[in-house]
């Protein structure tokens, strides 16, 4: 009996993170991968947009 396993190559590795240490949203994590991260309030990667 065989077993056939799917592997997704498209997913980025994480290779750091960003976390909110202070305020409302304090421990939310975002996930850096290898390359380009734009960190913002509007069309980043990262959105800090939290309404404030």
């Amino acid at each position: 009996m065989t077993t056939k396993h799917s592997t997704n190559f498209s997913v980025d590795p994480v290779v750091g993170w960003v976390v909110i240490v202070k305020g409302l949203v304090y421990g939310t994590a975002f996930s850096l991968v290898n390359g380009a991260n734009t960190i913002g309030r509007s069309d980043c990667r990262i959105n800090l947009n939290f309404g404030a």
